[in-house]
C-alpha cells in the first residue's frame, strides 16, 4: 500500500507492509518525469513562502470550496515529508494543483480504489470539482524515498460534505512511485480479520507504568509491550488481532500497553529511529530482542510468527493452518518492475517475517529497519546498509553480505551465512561471510 492518512497531530502511514503512526516531532507505477500543471508553484523551504492563496475566501460563488487551512496544512505537511524521508527542503518542491489533476495522478498511481468505497466516492466527486485543491510534492530521484507524494485537503464542512471517516477529517496523504498491486490490501491484512474466539472480548490489557517496565527489565522470561497510539486506526487493528491470538492460547498475561510510547519512546528511538504506533516488542530475560512495527498485509500470519519464535506460542497449536513459521511471501516482487520492488523495500524499511530468498538487495539501505523473522536465504546483500537494523530471528543462510555495513545492528537468534547461529558468534554474525 502507498497511502499516507493525516489526521489531528499524528503521521498516519499506510504502507505495503506497514501501516503506522509517527509521532510528527520524533527524531511498477509510471512516474512523472516532469510535474502535473500546476497552478502556483511552490519553491522549496524558502521560510517567508507566502501562504496558499485559496481564491474562494473572495469568492463571490456561495458554492465555491474554502479551504481555511491549506496553508498550514502544506507547512505541516511537508515538513514530516522532509523528516520521514531524511530529505533536505532542496530536494522537494510544493505544487499546487486542482482537483482534476489530482484525480489524474490517483489513477495514474492506481491509488484511485485504495480506501474503502465510502471515501473513495467522497474523494472522487470532491476532485472531480475544478475548484478543489490538492498539494503535489516533487521529490528529486533515489532509492530510498518515494518519487512524490500528494496532500488532498478536506474543504472546510460548509463548502463541502464532510468526510466519511472521522480518521480523514483533515484530508489524506499518499506517496508515490513505491508501487501498489492491482488489488489493495486492507489496512490490517489482505483477508477479513477474523473475529476473536467466541465468548472471549478484547481484553483491558494493563498499561505499563515506569515501575513496570524497570521490572521487566530486570526479570527473565519473555513479555510483550505493544507501544500503542489511541487515535491511530492501526494500533488499534493491530491489538484487535494480537488480541485474537493471544486469547486463542492463553497468553493474555503476556502484554501490556504504552500508551503514546510515553515509557518505551527512547527505546524506540534507538532500535527503529522513531517512535511509531503500533510498535511490538518482544522482551527476553530484561532486554528487548524482538520488535514488529506497523500493520500490513498477512498481519495476523507475521504475529504468529513472532509469538511463535520467541516460544509464545507453541507452532503445534494452529493445526492444519499454514506453516507459522513460514516466510511470508506477498507477491510485490513478483508484480513490480525491480527498480520499484527495491524502492518500496527502502522506503518502507520494516519487513517482519518476510520473504526475500534468493532477492537481489545489493546496496540497498536498510538502516534502522526491523527486519526481524525474515528469511534472506540466498539473498545477494552486497554493500547493503543494515546499520542498527533489527535482525532477530532473521535467516541469512547462503546470504552474500561482503561490504555490508552492519555497525549497530542488533542479533538475536540469527541464522548466519555459514549456518551457524548468531549466538555462537558472540551475539553476532560478523566474521561469519
Amino acid at each position: 500500500m502507498t497511502l499516507v492518512p493525516f489526521f489531528k497531530a499524528v503521521f498516519v502511514g499506510v504502507l505495503a507492509t506497514t501501516l503506522a503512526c509517527t509521532l510528527p516531532n520524533d527524531s511498477a507505477n509510471p512516474t512523472p518525469t516532469e510535474p502535473p500543471q500546476t497552478t502556483q508553484p511552490q519553491p522549496s523551504a524558502a521560510p517567508d513562502e507566502p501562504p496558499f492563496f485559496d481564491p474562494a475566501l473572495n469568492s463571490t460563488d456561495p458554492d465555491a470550496l474554502t479551504y481555511s487551512r491549506l496553508s498550514m496544512q502544506s507547512d505541516m505537511h511537508y515538513g514530516l515529508f522532509l523528516h520521514q524521508f531524511d530529505l533536505q527542503p532542496a530536494e522537494v518542491t510544493r505544487h499546487e494543483i486542482d482537483g482534476p489533476t489530482a484525480w489524474d495522478l490517483l489513477v495514474q498511481h492506481r491509488l484511485s480504489t485504495f480506501f474503502d468505497d465510502a471515501y473513495n466516492d467522497y474523494l472522487r466527486r470532491l476532485l472531480e470539482r475544478p475548484d478543489a485543491r490538492a498539494i503535489y510534492f516533487e521529490t528529486a530521484p533515489g532509492e530510498d524515498r518515494p518519487t512524490g507524494g500528494i496532500f488532498i485537503p478536506s474543504p472546510d464542512p460548509q463548502s463541502f460534505e464532510v468526510a466519511p471517516s472521522a480518521a480523514s477529517q483533515n484530508g489524506a496523504f499518499l506517496m508515490l512511485g513505491i508501487g501498489l498491486s492491482d488489488t489493495a490490501t486492507s489496512s490490517t491484512d489482505s483477508q477479513p480479520a477474523s473475529p476473536p474466539p467466541e465468548g472471549a472480548p478484547q481484553h483491558d490489557y494493563p498499561s505499563l507504568t515506569q515501575g513496570d517496565w524497570d521490572e521487566l527489565k530486570d526479570t527473565d522470561g519473555t513479555h510483550l509491550v505493544l507501544a500503542h497510539g489511541k487515535s491511530c486506526r492501526a494500533s488499534a487493528g493491530l491489538l484487535s488481532e494480537l488480541d485474537a491470538l493471544l486469547n486463542a492460547h492463553q497468553r493474555t498475561s503476556a502484554l501490556r500497553i504504552d500508551h503514546g510510547a510515553a515509557i518505551t519512546g527512547p527505546t524506540l528511538d534507538d532500535l527503529v529511529a522513531r517512535r511509531m504506533f503500533p510498535t511490538l516488542l518482544v522482551l527476553h530475560d530484561g532486554r528487548v530482542v524482538d520488535v514488529h512495527v506497523g500493520v500490513g498485509s498477512h498481519l495476523r500470519a507475521r504475529l504468529a510468527h513472532l509469538l511463535v519464535r520467541n516460544d509464545l506460542v507453541d507452532a503445534d497449536a494452529f493445526g492444519d493452518a499454514a506453516d507459522p513459521t513460514a516466510p511470508i511471501n506477498d507477491g510485490q516482487a513478483e508484480a513490480l518492475e525491480p527498480e520499484v520492488w527495491r524502492r518500496r523495500i527502502s522506503v518502507l524499511r520494516h519487513w517482519s517475517a518476510h520473504d526475500f530468498r534468493n532477492a537481489n538487495l545489493a546496496g540497498i539501505r536498510l538502516s534502522h529497519a526491523a527486519l526481524t523473522g525474515s528469511s534472506f536465504v540466498g539473498a545477494d546483500l552486497r554493500d547493503a546498509d543494515l546499520r542498527n537494523a533489527v535482525l532477530s530471528h532473521a535467516d541469512f543462510k547462503d546470504a552474500n553480505l561482503e561490504g555490508a555495513d552492519v555497525e549497530g545492528a542488533l542479533w538475536y537468534r540469527t541464522i548466519c551465512p555459514n549456518g551457524s547461529m548468531s549466538e555462537d558468534y558472540g551475539g553476532m554474525c560478523e566474521g561469519t561471510w
